[in-house]
């Protein structure tokens, strides 16, 4: 018995060396950058904590893509949700429940689970992240650059249009929480190629329903033929318009949530940028150089229920402090590390007068190909687009 309880002793110390090792290594990260700081190949062991592993490489040699990048650190400054999306929460996170094959019950607006706990915390966390402000309408009028380049090869350069409504969920724009809403919607998107030649006037209608277990509805207006076709839901996972994103791939990740499983790895402080200073770039490389702070993180493992599905896993770093995904990176179905996601964000003053977070920039790169596209918004119109229901109608795409 006395050598047993020796034994177990033994564990314990050595599971609270190893979680002490850890907390003294980040803390450590976190304490050798400074703002101020700018962080370049010449001293990126500064922060080699506090990136996701494919992201340091963009410092060191920019994968042997593009140039290697550098940016200046700066104090972190607040980036939450407005206060009337946070009034929504604190109104009716009380009322919300996961249910055990994974859906919600009671869900009206806001964040369902702002303080995320055991059991099922990271489903919890990614419903979160599903339910993250994003505005109750938006689009980006003629502002939304699609850029991209091959290993060796010219940058292709396109413009295009997102138009977005949400149905349900509504916290700031009247009517509240829901629109009239026939087709039962969570929400509808729709993306207008206004450039290459080879894609202007696309368009590709998405319909997001309330009921998560019904599969997204999807469908594209082609020009050369005046027709709608109606897309199978798997399209999901397909290169959209020809680039390396995938429409799961949006946001670092946009997929259905009772379609994967979640596991949470952990936690870890990372440097992001989540005020950028500047929309008016050229989008000539995919990683914005620009003021990166301190932001803490929950760690995430995504994999699809269908075996069918390109991915193994991804793994996603959310911000705790409003759910964004920041960071994702994801592996093929061999194993081999597949694609880096790396989101940017900046703050937005509403017509209400309050201030919201915005995703504006998304850098999607494949490894095994060499490619990269950069999604930058260079216009946004948040909760003042106008835009009706009508505009999300299949029958209208195209006018």
């Amino acid at each position: 018995m006395r050598h047993k309880r020796k034994m177990c002793v033994r564990r314990v110390l050595l599971i609270a060396i190893g979680m002490l090792a850890m907390i003294t290594m980040v803390s450590g990260a976190c304490a050798a950058v400074q703002p101020g700081d700018v962080i370049n190949k010449q001293n990126v062991d500064k922060v080699k904590e506090l990136f996701p592993p494919s992201f340091l490489r963009w410092i060191t040699d920019g994968w042997g893509l593009e140039g290697p990048v550098s940016f200046k650190v700066v104090a972190p400054t607040p980036n939450p949700p407005p206060k009337s999306y946070q009034d929504a929460t604190n109104k009716y996170a009380g009322q919300v429940q996961l249910l055990p094959n994974g859906q919600l019950k009671g869900y009206v607006a806001g964040i369902p689970f702002p303080n995320p706990q055991e059991p099922n915390k990271a489903i919890k966390i990614m419903w979160n992240n599903y339910y993250r402000w994003r505005g109750d309408d938006f689009t980006y009028p003629g502002g939304f650059m699609v850029n991209g380049r091959r290993k060796g090869g010219q940058i292709s350069y396109g413009l295009a249009d997102i138009h977005f409504l949400r149905f349900t969920g509504r916290t700031q724009v009247s009517p509240k929480p829901e629109l009239p809403n026939p087709h039962k919607l969570e929400w509808a998107m729709t993306l207008d190629s206004l450039s290459p030649p080879e894609w202007k006037g696309m368009v590709t209608l998405v319909y997001r329903y309330a009921d998560p277990t019904k599969p997204d509805d999807m469908w594209s207006y082609i020009p050369s033929m005046r027709r709608t076709l109606r897309l199978v839901s798997r399209e999901r996972s397909n290169p959209v318009r020809g680039t390396t994103s995938t429409w799961d791939d949006y946001y670092g990740f946009d997929g259905k949530m009772l379609e994967f499983n979640y596991k949470l790895v952990g936690e870890q402080q990372v440097l992001a940028v989540i005020n950028q200073s500047n929309l008016d770039i050229k989008g000539n490389h995919p990683i914005i150089s620009d003021n990166y702070e301190l932001r803490d993180t929950y760690v995430i493992d995504i994999s699809s229920k269908d075996p069918r599905y390109p991915e193994k896993v991804r793994r996603v770093w959310v911000n705790k402090e409003n759910f964004f995904v920041i960071y994702s990176e994801s592996w093929d179905k061999s194993g081999q590390f597949w694609k880096g996601i790396y989101n940017t964000f900046k703050r937005f003053e509403l017509p209400s007068g309050e201030h919201g977070p915005f995703n504006v920039g998304n850098a999607t790169i494949d490894y095994k190909t060499g490619t990269w596209v950069g999604n930058f918004i260079k216009r946004l119109k948040l909760n003042r687009s106008g835009i009706k229901p009508a505009a999300f109608e299949p029958s209208n795409l195209g006018e």
